[in-house]
């Protein structure tokens, strides 16, 4: 029985695109082509020519058919041809695309999405600048999801000018927006007529929302208008007076420093492994998005440096501007202290990969509270990994709770709502540490649709077979929901089932008539993307998550997911968009939903593709630096350093296609030492989790020490 509507295609909103255009025919048939192939099925296209006398009118007979509406007749200007194309547009979405600019692929589906899933006034995404067919420059807006802000607007040296807000084709708005604003287009100005109707859609309290893929590619030449710098600005100024004239607003005093448009932020963010394991992996990627921004990023691990001060000086020989922690949780005093003594030198962002700055020990608590009053020796998984003695764990949690409260330079990053909820209940009373929440990212370039016939040709997996992935660090792990998960496929009545596991598994698998494919720990992300390209549904029972990195790396391959309505994973599965959230913890609410989609294939096929699109729109590196960016200038970061409040990003980063590069130079004692705990690592992970306690208490203490930071990663 189906338990949930997913938004269906008939519900999409329609678009209406208007170009102006005049005597530019050498680039008109391209802007056409990149609309009219977007193969969005609610598209009003409109094009008002100005009584071109090049080959335009030519191309648009020949468009005629697939145009909504077209004319070429003279008229008296590109503000008036574009009033002339909305008065004409029906669409519940609005925008402009000029004749010499051109849709990147899949921009009206992106931008549908957005508007359905945010309930925004306006979509802005990524610009592309393109100069000689060659992409020279990208470009995303820094303002923050929420209200259109109009002071910065207003401030043209230090906002405007400086890249803060748009190019205006990044820009889609809602038909209820531009009705509120005018329903028009200023056509007192040549130049600056986007920019005042954008200082209108402030006024009126726009709300905006920011997605991170490209929607445009815009084309940069000495023909275009915007070209005369001096003029631009010259009328720019005029148009910002106007405004506040007629619209009689105040203007706030400028606090912003001027720009050193030389400088760039500096970044040391500091874990226990580097970029192994899923916290290690999340690190590596929001270092690589800071990388694709432009920012200066090295990386520092604890495994490599012998003693809380070797650290220090290696972090204050690169000198950051922001030092950003995470996946610290070992259980000697070197990560307490070590935080102690870097944020009384520099800011510091301490990351949510898990819970241990707030309790005594432990990574995750469940059900139990005692972090809120004093962790103590009544610890229930005193025996677990993070370990530590009984009789240490109330002290531990004590210094914790010292540092929060006395420090002034630490700010808590959230990577989902629930975990800012958790850690703003258990920060001390008196602690002045603010929580922002912030967004884990995945690089688009790699996770991706591919071809799904191929992709199971390559497992051996038969066109009919119904396939369920599903990532396990430890099956016995009850966190991470195994047995239960064991519970659930069980039960399953489903024909042709395959079961793809990527992982360990410590404990057997076996399921009934299922045939199991099991990859093991998989370090090739081309392996992991074919293998998500090649199921039908990703399956998560995690109980308790601080977000789960893996729903999204499914979303973004088109692969729904189907977890549980708790914690973090309530960020990390859209529902009815990216997947299903099922509300009761229970193998048979489980197995339910994972019939409940086999039985209603349309509904998967749409799942498929809006959880691509979603994902793409929220959770991509572009999208995640974006985030990272608005929580520093919450804190005051980016003016206190002299940046411009801009974005500029390139297409990869160095540190994610290269796990060394952008790492600390180590000595090779140092890389064969990482080579050795390597080794240890893939031995470590057959070892059944229950007996690796055990393990490490008869080993003597100079491997221990290794071995406790690496035995339950």
């Amino acid at each position: 029985m189906k338990n949930y509507s997913a938004p269906t295609f008939d519900q999409l909103p329609t678009i209406s695109v208007v170009t102006p255009s005049f005597n530019q025919g050498k680039y008109l048939a391209e802007t056409l082509d990149s609309v009219l192939t977007q193969d969005y099925p609610k598209l009003e296209y409109i094009v008002i020519d100005g009584g071109s006398t090049d080959e335009s009118v030519g191309l648009l007979k020949r468009y005629d058919k697939e145009l909504s509406f077209w004319v070429s007749e003279p008229d008296q200007g590109q503000s008036h041809a574009l009033n002339k194309g909305f008065s004409r547009a029906t669409g519940d979405i609005l925008c402009w695309l000029n004749s010499d600019d051109k849709f990147a692929p899949d921009a009206l589906w992106q931008v549908a999405t957005a508007f359905m899933t945010s309930k925004a006034d306006m979509v802005a995404g990524i610009c592309e600048i393109y100069e000689d067919d060659k992409l020279v420059h990208r470009h995303m807006t820094s303002c923050d999801n929420g209200i259109l802000p109009l002071q910065p607007m207003l401030d043209l040296d230090t906002g405007w000018n400086a890249g803060q807000f748009f190019y205006q084709p990044e820009v889609f708005f809602s038909r209820r927006l531009w009705e509120k604003a005018g329903s028009c287009i200023s056509e007192d100005y040549y130049y600056s007529m986007d920019y005042e109707l954008w200082c209108r859609f402030a006024f009126h309290q726009a709300s905006l929302h920011v997605i991170g893929v490209p929607l445009v590619h815009f084309r940069q030449h000495a023909a275009q208008k915007t070209a005369a710098t001096a003029e631009f600005k010259k009328e720019l100024k005029i148009a910002r007076q106007n405004f506040i004239d007629q619209y009689r607003v105040a203007v706030q005093t400028v606090v912003r420093p001027p720009i050193d448009w030389g400088r760039r932020l500096k970044v040391a963010m500091i874990n226990n492994l580097g970029f192994l394991y899923g916290a290690g992996i999340a690190h590596q990627r929001i270092a690589g998005a800071f990388d694709m921004a432009g920012c200066e990023v090295s990386c520092f691990d604890l495994l490599s440096q012998p003693t809380t001060a070797d650290l220090v000086k290696s972090v204050t020989k690169y000198n950051p501007d922001i030092v950003i922690f995470g996946n610290l949780h070992d259980n000697h005093s070197m990560p307490i202290d070590l935080l102690d003594a870097i944020q009384q030198l520099y800011p510091v962002f301490w990351l949510t990969h898990d819970m241990w700055l707030i309790t005594g020990r432990c990574g995750y608590f469940e059900d139990c509270e005692r972090y809120l009053s004093g962790c103590n020796s009544q610890c229930p998984t005193a025996n677990e990994y993070p370990m530590l003695a009984s009789g240490d764990i109330h002290s531990a949690w004590q210094a914790k709770q010292k540092l929060l409260t006395d420090s002034k330079n630490i700010t808590l990053l959230a990577n989902s709502m629930w975990a800012a909820r958790i850690f703003s209940s258990a920060l001390p009373d008196k602690s002045s540490i603010k929580t922002e929440v912030v967004r884990l990212g995945v690089p688009a370039y790699k996770y991706t649709r591919k071809d799904r016939k191929i992709c199971r040709q390559s497992f051996s997996i038969t066109k009919n077979a119904f396939v369920l992935f599903f990532s396990v660090s430890s099956l016995s792990d009850e966190r991470k929901g195994g047995s239960l998960l064991m519970s659930a496929l069980s039960k399953l009545n489903i024909p042709n089932l395959v079961l793809l596991v990527v992982g360990r598994l410590d404990v057997p698998l076996q399921v009934p008539n299922a045939r199991i494919l099991a990859l093991g720990y998989v370090t090739d992300t081309d392996v992991l993307v074919n293998a998500m390209n090649a199921a039908d549904l990703y399956i998560g029972p995690s109980k308790e998550e601080t977000f789960g990195q893996v729903f999204i790396e499914a979303a973004m391959c088109g692969l729904p997911s189907i977890g549980f309505d708790t914690t973090g994973v309530k960020d990390a599965i859209k529902h009815n968009i990216t997947g299903v959230k099922v509300s009761d913890y229970s193998a048979q609410a489980l197995t339910s939903a994972i019939e409940g989609l086999f039985n209603d294939p349309e509904q998967l096929i749409q799942l498929r593709k809006t959880a691509s699109l979603y994902a793409r729109n929220e959770f991509s590196l572009e999208r995640s630096f974006a985030s990272f960016f608005a929580a520093l200038d919450k804190r005051g970061i980016i003016d206190r350093i002299g940046v411009a409040h801009k974005i500029a990003l390139s297409t990869i980063s160095a540190i994610i296609e290269d796990n060394n590069r952008g790492w600390q130079d180590y000595s090779r004692r140092d890389k064969a030492i990482k080579i050795v705990q390597k080794c240890i690592v893939s031995i470590i992970n057959i070892i059944p989790a229950s007996g690796r306690a055990e393990l490490v208490a008869r080993l003597p203490k100079s491997l221990t020490k290794i071995l406790i930071r690496l035995l339950y990663q």
